[in-house]
């Protein structure tokens, strides 16, 4: 009875490996089409939950700090200070930055425009590609110091 219990959770259950990025805020994102994105260390995965199917793992070269899913986008920052944004219908990298002097650790998108926020208190507004907005490019929002 025990292995029939665990063959049909396995069969309807999606398991994502342990990761030490657990105590981060931000390692998970869902669209409303039931998209979902979650951080596993180095990687993100992603899922369509109505039917329980794998996507795509994206792979990076460190730690993911957050994810952000956006109409078509799928945003990540990592440990090393990249910021990326990768196509979510070809699931190719279409733009990345590391204008972070420090660990990126909060992303939230809002239409045309990644928000990340560092250790250090800074704010990156990084126009989107293909957004309207981005030929202004980068803009860094750094704390006064008092």
């Amino acid at each position: 009875p025990a292995n029939g219990l665990c063959a049909e959770m396995l069969a309807t259950d999606i398991l994502f490996p342990a990761s030490p990025n657990w105590y981060i805020s931000h390692v998970a994102d869902a669209l409303a089409d039931g998209t979902l994105a979650v951080a596993t260390n180095q990687a993100v995965t992603l899922v369509t939950a109505s039917s329980r199917h794998v996507r795509s793992v994206c792979s990076f070269r460190s730690r993911v700090t957050g994810v952000g899913l956006g109409e078509g986008i799928l945003c990540v920052c990592c440990a090393d200070r990249g910021v990326h944004a990768i196509d979510l219908r070809s699931l190719q990298a279409c733009g990345s930055h590391k204008d972070h002097h420090a660990e990126p650790c909060a992303i939230v998108l809002v239409p045309g425009l990644c928000i990340t926020g560092d250790k250090r208190g800074t704010i990156c507004l990084w126009p989107l590609p293909g957004a309207a907005a981005a030929a202004k490019g980068m803009e860094r929002l750094i704390p006064q110091r008092e």
